[in-house]
């Protein structure tokens, strides 16, 4: 979820629509999110959405489709949202965005290829490319694909804090699911 400068709260959602096709839609509360309504659709055949507030207004959603991370920008608040672009490719999923003190949109994605754990990358420019080829692997002990979903913040000493789940992680063998919080700088990308 995330709010709008003027109070508006927005969160996605996902679902099947015609022929069962997951579609990707924003929803809005306009009173602190005791009622939802105003639906939007973000796209069709996307899941897994996350929505980053960018500072000049616009809204960012790193989508999911059956293998990567797409991206779309919308510019009215989410009512509208063009095709998404591929950010990353098959492995890379679902994402986290947030914005760091710096400026720069840090995402966090599961990392579903061999070795299995969270990846993270840096954009310099509001989400319109993203430093792939500086991307880190945060952590790779998962023992399978069934790994990701992470979600990050960053404390006030400018630490980044990610959280993971994963299953089996090879440094925990006794565990059979768990939960991994990464601690770093944004000087590491």
């Amino acid at each position: 979820m995330v709010s709008l400068p003027d109070g508006t709260m927005l969160m996605n959602i996902y679902g099947w629509s015609e022929g069962r096709e997951y579609s990707s839609y924003l929803f809005r509360s306009r009173d602190n999110g005791v009622s939802w309504g105003d639906p939007s659709l973000i796209a069709k055949g996307y899941n897994e959405t996350a929505l980053l507030t960018l500072p000049d207004g616009r809204i960012l959603a790193l989508l999911r489709d059956g293998l990567g991370t797409y991206r779309s920008v919308s510019e009215d608040g989410g009512y509208t949202w063009p095709k998404p672009d591929e950010i990353l490719g098959r492995g890379f999923h679902p994402a986290d965005a947030i914005l760091l003190k710096s400026g720069a949109i840090l995402m966090t994605t599961g990392h579903r290829l061999e070795p299995f754990g969270v990846f993270a990358m840096l954009s310099h420019d509001g989400g319109n490319s993203w430093d792939v080829e500086n991307g880190l692997l945060l952590d790779w002990g998962s023992e399978n694909t069934d790994c990701g979903y992470p979600s990050s913040a960053q404390l006030d000493d400018g630490t980044i804090v990610t959280i993971y789940y994963g299953v089996r992680h090879r440094d925990f063998p006794d565990l059979e699911r768990y939960a991994i919080c990464l601690r770093y700088v944004e000087t590491i990308f």
